[in-house]
Order: C-alpha cells, then sequence, then structure tokens
C-alpha cells in the first residue's frame, strides 16, 4: 500500500522557528537600544560644536564677545557681552539631556574656567568639555585657539 508524505511543517517545526526568531529579535532589540543611546550623545556633543562654532562667526561679525557657560552635570548657557566682555547677558540656555535624559555633562575646563570665550578678532579660549551617558559612552568637544572644533568619542 501507498502512503503519501505529508506536506507542510509540523507544530513542533513551527514552534522552534519562532522561538529563534523571538531570540534573535529579544537581542536586536538590546543592540538597537545601545546604538540609540551611543546616537544621541553623539548629536548632543555634536550640538554643543556646532553652538561654539556659531559664537564664533557672531563673536567676529557682531564684534562682541561670546561665552558659553558650562554648569557640571547639567546644561549650558550662551552670553552675550560687548567688546571688551563684561556685562555678559545669557541668550540662549541649553541642555543636552534634550537629546536623551541620561546625557550629561561631566567636565569643562578651558583655561582653567567652565566657560570658552569667543573674541572679536575670532580667536577663543582654547579648551574641552566632556559628555557621558549610561552606558559610560564619552564624547569629548574640543576647541583650540583659532575656533577649530573637533568631537573624540569613546563607546561603549
Amino acid at each position: 500500500m501507498y502512503f503519501p508524505k505529508p506536506k507542510g511543517f509540523t507544530l513542533i517545526e513551527l514552534i522552534i522557528a519562532l522561538a529563534i526568531m523571538g531570540i534573535l529579535a529579544a537581542i536586536a532589540g538590546v543592540s538597537l537600544y545601545n546604538y540609540k543611546l551611543n546616537l544621541n550623545l553623539k548629536a548632543a556633543a555634536g550640538d554643543i560644536a556646532a553652538d561654539m562654532a556659531n559664537c564664533k562667526v557672531k563673536a567676529s561679525s557682531e564684534g562682541v564677545r561670546y561665552r558659553i557657560v558650562f554648569n557640571i552635570g547639567s546644561n549650558y548657557s550662551i552670553q552675550k557681552g560687548t567688546e571688551s566682555g563684561e556685562p555678559f547677558t545669557t541668550v540662549l540656555t541649553k541642555s543636552p539631556s534634550t537629546f536623551g535624559t541620561d546625557i550629561r555633562i561631566i567636565s569643562a575646563n578651558f583655561a582653567g574656567n567652565t566657560y570658552v570665550d569667543f573674541y572679536t578678532r575670532g580667536t577663543v579660549s582654547p579648551g574641552s568639555v566632556q559628555l557621558t551617558n549610561s552606558r559610560n559612552s564619552t564624547a569629548t568637544v574640543v576647541v583650540n585657539m583659532t575656533g577649530r572644533t573637533y568631537v573624540q568619542t569613546t563607546l561603549r
């Protein structure tokens, strides 16, 4: 007697396939979340670098000094001064946590100060500011005397 072979998948085969897909999706989800955290850190550092470049251009074009004051652990403010500097008035306050609630400023050093000055002749007080996130990844925004700004990241 001839019995035809059954076509299709058994229930056990389908359950095993779904279990494997579930495990792969969980691994991918965690990796994607960690990638997003590091991407947010890079975006926050890029925003600070852009603010530095913008302040340098404004100081030269407007003939007044600008300053970015970094408050460790929280936010930073962009201030506008006069040609000689003082008094400075706050133009804008920004927080790196707008890119992610886990991003914070952990250090700022510009010739011993926590602020960077942008002079009317296009020069800058050199130094760096460092950001971190919940994965202990870091981004360091460095500015040199000529105003060249770049970002260095250590991602985990």
